[in-house]
């Protein structure tokens, strides 16, 4: 009877060991990063995209949103530069340094607009100018992983109990897989928008995952050292049939970020809020950096936790990208009794990934290539795991 019973515990255990997925902010430096290194070799086209991409995953990147209206303006968009560059001196996001840039920008292209008018050129009405309008990006992707499941790569596993501790076999080890998904992503004037997506691994064990987040900007905010606030929900379901549900609210300005809200993960019984404090530099136009401390406070379930982690992105030439990804994770109580007698949990994780991008020309998919390694240790041995893998992907934006 002990004997089944670990086994059953084993097998939740196994469960809650998946990995947390890559954050939108981390990917909207990346994509800002890859902008910049394109903005200066010339390639606009390429830069514009870039920029695009990393305001659709991250709204507020205030960088992002200040180079778009400059290149804008370069390619000789008059009026599409126009209503952007006029969007964001109105918004109260806006930091003060940007803002006098951009009313200087905004003194230029009317000029420019006033003389494109007086020659009778596209006969430029300041009247009928328009918000950017909404925008669309889906992608789809395809590739193989070495460890879709992160799972342990453990041939027994030590439990211990009071009388004295047993090993039993694991039966489940580490198996490649193909892996196919496809993610859509909207965003709307105003600070709206949502991301969907689903993905599916092929091989000895087929299993699904999806995640949906929306999100809309919150009115309260836009003074001080508060350039803007938005609310969030999510839902979320692992490949291992793990769901999560969280709700919550961040404000930041230009370089800083503060998220809190509460969470629900039904399959494992817990509840509980989080809160999450990030900040984020660019030391160079090609490196950029984000650090964060988050705090998860559960009322049942598995144990609460502290992590704290840091990400890096750099453009070592135009359409590469390397981006690292390096954290630390305790959690505040013990994990399990029959897990080292009930240590607290400990796992220091890494990740890196090279990416590539090819993008044929305007209004046609773009093409991009990445190979990707990572790996946790724990002082738990049922918490270590390897991966290993490449990507395919094809993505494009519409208007």
């Amino acid at each position: 009877m002990r004997t089944l019973l670990a086994l059953l515990l084993c097998g939740l255990f196994l469960r809650a060991a998946c990995a947390a997925p890559v954050a939108p902010e981390a990917e909207a430096e990346q994509a800002f990063a890859q902008a910049m290194r394109s903005l200066e070799a010339g390639e606009w086209g390429q830069a514009e995209l870039l920029f695009e991409r990393s305001l659709m995953l991250n709204p507020e990147h205030a960088a992002a949103r200040l180079e778009l209206a400059g290149l804008l303006a370069r390619r000789g968009r008059l009026e599409a530069a126009r209503a952007l560059i006029e969007s964001l001196v109105d918004d109260p996001r806006t930091p003060p340094d940007h803002r006098e840039r951009l009313q200087a920008m905004l003194v230029e292209t009317d000029r420019a607009l006033a003389a494109q008018a007086r020659a009778g050129r596209d006969g430029a009405d300041l009247a009928s100018v328009r918000p950017p309008p909404a925008e669309t990006t889906a992608e789809i992707y395809a590739g193989w992983s070495r460890n879709p499941l992160a799972r342990a790569d453990l041939r027994q596993l030590t439990l211990t109990f009071p009388e004295g501790s047993i090993t039993l076999p694991v039966a489940r080890d580490v198996r490649p897989a193909g892996l196919m998904g496809v993610t859509l992503r909207r965003s709307v004037p105003g600070g709206w928008g949502f991301q969907a997506n689903l993905e599916r691994i092929f091989g000895n064990e087929d299993s699904a995952a999806h995640r949906l987040s929306v999100h809309g900007r919150l009115p309260w905010a836009g003074s001080g050292a508060v350039g803007w606030a938005q609310w969030s929900a999510q839902t979320q379901r692992a490949y291992d049939g793990a769901t999560r549900h969280a709700l919550g609210a961040s404000a930041g300005g230009r370089d800083w970020r503060l998220s809190g809200g509460g969470f629900d993960e039904p399959s494992l019984a817990r509840q509980g809020v989080y809160l999450r404090l990030e900040g984020a530099s660019r030391p160079h136009p090609q490196l950029q950096a984000l650090a964060y401390a988050e705090l998860e406070h559960a009322w049942s379930g598995p144990p609460s936790f502290v992590r704290m982690g840091a990400m890096a992105s750099w453009a070592p030439a135009p359409r590469w990208v390397l981006l690292g990804h390096v954290s630390a994770h305790r959690d505040l109580s013990g994990y399990s009794p029959l897990l080292e007698d009930g240590a607290a949990r400990e796992m220091l994780s890494a990740n890196l990934s090279l990416e590539r991008a090819w993008e044929p020309g305007p209004g046609t998919w773009q093409l991009l290539g990445r190979l990707y390694g990572g790996r946790r240790w724990s002082n738990l041995e049922l918490f270590t795991y390897r991966d290993a893998g490449v990507q395919v992907s094809l993505r494009r934006r519409w208007q």
